[in-house]
């Protein structure tokens, strides 16, 4: 019933509505505010080239959601992050810091996206300066930089203007690429 590995935050609302449970191998984001988009990173350890796949269900509530997998979060500069959206829509981006911008370093749209209540598995491979996106076994686009070079890996459920959200990660595996 508690995450003692992990470190959540948010961004949004200061006093955003949202609560996370484990129950079985479920961790479930329950979103209730428009516009939040909860974050948790895995403390115990810092990666450089590392691979993270996630089964994630849309439970319940609206099918307007962003689900994420995130490598190399460096406090001091920055990290990257493999986002997609229930509409079919996703982004490598690389997080800043320093600006607090999100930089879209590809985007694009999939037909390998489950729509409604369906499980999806999807992939983030960090290695050298390649990070590279797949959707249920689909290479989505590799993509090259090399500004951040280790850091924690963490996931994130993201909520638009409608709500609730709730999405759980039935699994999280973090291993080498």
């Amino acid at each position: 019933d508690s995450l003692p590995n992990w470190t959540y935050f948010h961004f949004g609302e200061d006093n955003a509505d949202y609560e996370l449970t484990t129950d079985s191998s479920l961790l479930t984001f329950d979103i209730r505010d428009p516009n939040t988009y909860v974050y948790l990173f895995y403390d115990p350890y810092t990666y450089s080239d590392v691979r993270l796949d996630a089964s994630v269900l849309n439970q319940a509530g609206t099918n307007n959601n962003m689900l994420s997998l995130i490598c190399r979060n460096d406090p001091d500069v920055g990290w990257y992050e493999f986002n997609f959206t229930s509409s079919g829509l996703w982004v490598i981006y690389r997080y800043d810091v320093n600006t607090s911008e999100w930089i879209a370093l590809y985007d694009g749209g999939s037909n390998n996206i489950n729509m409604g209540q369906g499980e999806n598995v999807f992939s983030l491979v960090c290695q050298g300066n390649k990070i590279s996106a797949y959707i249920n076994n689909t290479l989505m686009k590799t993509v090259t930089d090399a500004r951040i070079k280790e850091g924690q890996v963490g996931i994130s459920v993201s909520s638009f203007d409608d709500t609730p959200v709730i999405v759980s990660y039935d699994t999280m595996v973090i291993s080498e690429p």
